[in-house]
């Protein structure tokens, strides 16, 4: 097959790839491993390098310069903060420079395939410019589910198939375009290694303290606020405990998530935003990266303050040592997430997860058979599976072995590969026989 993966325009990938957005990494991984399969495969991504052409075996990334990124970053800010309709990341005009040069491109060359990240609004761009391709939309997260009907459903006819990374986002656009019914799928995604069975613990103590782990955007929806509740509780009662937070501080931008929402838990994120307009001016645009983390600090009990750690971004390889050293992973998200990446790195680094029923995580535990799940936003549930699990031993040793096996089965990248080439062979009988 001739294959054209479009990443989102602030995805960068830059060849040999080391690192990058989630999102880089899934296009990466998916565009390397159907190149190795032999298909002629295209990754286009943004960059501060127009027209930059690299290749690295049977792929070729090609860079989009993207005109005024830094721009739309600070619309996507000011337009939330006034509660634009509808929300300016789904307009045409929302980096529509970037994917003219996209459409630009494809018009030179004969793709069976376009397999599209996110941005359904143009759909319809692409399909003019590649009219025998089957087009794909793949959906991270919920900009089409929330989307209002006036620009969503003019894009629907161009879409042969949309790929969710969750069933639950499957379900929800599924919901919002009935049109889409009997054309989708589900694509989870994927885990770079996954480590080696170990040998049984032993009944020896570990040395050092008991350590818990929080991976991703430290950012109100991920319940940093609901963790460090826990946290104070369950430290006040052990002194071989500590928290690691991991990721870089800032909201998510109001209009992406929370201020679209009509989920009552996300409701109850919006203070952290702002109440009156130059609080929102100062939380959001001026203070955007401190305001929340200050605050997240401000929480930690006096008695605890020297055993939490707020490590800041690090890089990759530097992370997966921190999972590897630690007790257990918690990933608390308050809002349903898309997916829960850290969830499925934990899981193959073999580090048993306590995570909420949120979005599509139970579908990376197997349903709790690989992890512990709990209710969203509940500092008190998570509070109580943090102290069973830390003392339970044996139940961390099976999570370990049923989360590398999950992990293992279903979700590295080959895996998720084979099942995407039948994605693509379905979209293609799709397209040419309705």
């Amino acid at each position: 097959m001739r294959i054209a993966i479009v990443v989102q325009p602030l995805d960068s990938v830059a060849l040999p790839f080391s690192h990058g957005s989630s999102l880089a990494i899934v296009g990466y991984n998916l565009a390397r491993e159907l190149a190795a399969s032999g298909h002629k495969t295209v990754l286009y991504c943004g960059g501060k390098e127009g027209d930059r052409v690299q290749k690295e075996g049977n792929l070729k990334v090609v860079t989009i310069r993207v005109p005024l990124k830094n721009a739309f970053k600070l619309a996507d800010r000011v337009t939330g903060i006034f509660d634009v309709s509808p929300p300016l990341m789904t307009r045409q005009s929302y980096f529509s420079g970037y994917f003219k040069e996209v459409a630009h491109a494809l018009e030179g060359e004969d793709f069976n395939i376009v397999h599209v990240f996110t941005y359904f609004q143009f759909m319809p761009m692409l399909r003019d410019a590649a009219p025998n391709a089957a087009l794909l939309l793949h959906m991270h997260g919920e900009t089409a589910s929330m989307a209002p009907d006036s620009v969503l459903n003019p894009a629907l006819p161009a879409i042969d198939l949309a790929i969710g990374c969750s069933q639950f986002l499957v379900d929800r656009l599924v919901q919002k375009a009935p049109s889409l019914s009997s054309r989708n799928a589900v694509l989870w995604n994927g885990v770079d290694h996954v480590v080696q069975d170990q040998a049984p613990e032993t009944d020896a103590p570990q040395s050092g303290p008991q350590r818990l782990l929080f991976v991703g955007r430290l950012s109100p929806e991920k319940g940093i606020h609901v963790l460090l509740e826990a946290f104070n509780e369950v430290a006040r009662r052990r002194d071989d405990i500590e928290l690691d937070l991991v990721g870089g501080a800032g909201l998510l931008p109001y209009s992406f998530h929370v201020g679209v929402s009509d989920d009552p838990l996300d409701a109850t994120l919006r203070g952290f935003y702002g109440e009156t307009l130059p609080g929102k001016l100062y939380r959001q645009i001026l203070a955007n990266q401190t305001a929340f983390l200050k605050d997240m600090k401000a929480r930690v009990a006096p008695d605890a303050v020297e055993r939490v750690n707020f490590k800041g971004a690090l890089p990759h390889d530097t992370i997966h040592d921190l999972y590897s050293a630690s007790t257990i992973v918690v990933f608390p998200s308050v809002w349903n997430e898309p997916f829960g990446m850290p969830v499925a790195e934990a899981m193959a680094a073999g580090v048993p997860v306590i995570a909420t029923e949120s979005g599509g995580i139970p579908e990376i535990v197997d349903c709790g058979r690989a992890g512990i799940l709990v209710p969203r936003g509940d500092a008190a549930s998570l509070t109580q599976a943090i102290d069973d699990l830390l003392d339970a031993p044996e139940q961390r040793r099976h999570l370990s072995i049923e989360g590398r096996a999950r992990m293992r089965g279903d979700f590295t990248w080959p895996v998720l590969t084979r099942k995407l080439e039948a994605i693509y062979e379905r979209a293609i009988e799709l397209r040419h026989n309705g």
